[in-house]
């Protein structure tokens, strides 16, 4: 299974180097400046639960390449109009793309340009980030990438992605009530946000 992760920052970079480490065919699709800086140092990824480094595959959006089987959307949500775009070319009949971002409004974006068969639900819980040097840091022990059908079926397409996503390092879940958890993070999100608000300071710990 060919698997495109869109950006190798915290999240992509993490869960898809989590993935390349389980030998999977992962290509990272990412913009020229970070291309140039992943051709020159690798991806390097500090963990709790093993530090990683290697040489990925990269792309860049003016980049000939076959569709992909899964699609690892991670960008943020302000970017996804840009990411949508960036996308187009890779996304085949048969193309399953997962997204990473918080809340539920890029669902219906990415739908009607996709169509709906092409996009499942997704969220992660991790807590990572890059450091100075470019580098990925995961801070905490919980890694965990959630996934499923919107309709909450666990179709046969939902269980060979579940097989190629199994025995790594992070915790790839499928889920038959994807939506439920999609929710359920973005009203952790809320609530935090309004403490964090009111108290004019962050929280200790921040999911992603």
């Amino acid at each position: 299974m060919r698997i495109l992760v869109l950006g190798a920052g915290g999240i992509g970079g993490y869960f898809g180097g989590r993935l390349v480490e389980n030998h999977k065919n992962v290509t990272f699709l990412v913009r020229p400046k970070r291309k140039s800086y992943l051709e020159r140092n690798g991806l390097v990824i500090h963990s709790e639960n093993g530090d990683y480094s290697f040489t990925p595959q990269l792309i860049t959006k003016e980049d000939k390449a076959e569709p992909f089987d899964v699609i690892l959307l991670s960008s943020k949500s302000y970017h996804l109009e840009q990411a949508i775009d960036d996308l187009k070319p890779f996304v085949g009949d048969h193309t399953v793309i997962i997204p990473l971002l918080n809340g539920v409004a890029h669902i219906p974006k990415l739908q009607a340009v996709f169509g709906e068969n092409k996009v499942m639900g997704g969220y992660c819980v991790i807590e990572t980030s890059l450091n100075a040097t470019g580098e990925v840091v995961q801070t905490s022990d919980f890694d965990k990438l959630f996934f499923g059908e919107l309709n909450g079926t666990n179709s046969d397409r939902a269980k060979l992605i579940e097989d190629t996503f199994a025995n790594t390092k992070s915790e790839f879940i499928l889920t038959s009530d994807i939506m439920r958890g999609m929710w359920q993070k973005y009203l952790m999100i809320t609530v935090l946000s309004s403490v964090t608000t009111m108290m004019h300071a962050p929280t200790n710990r921040t999911n992603t």
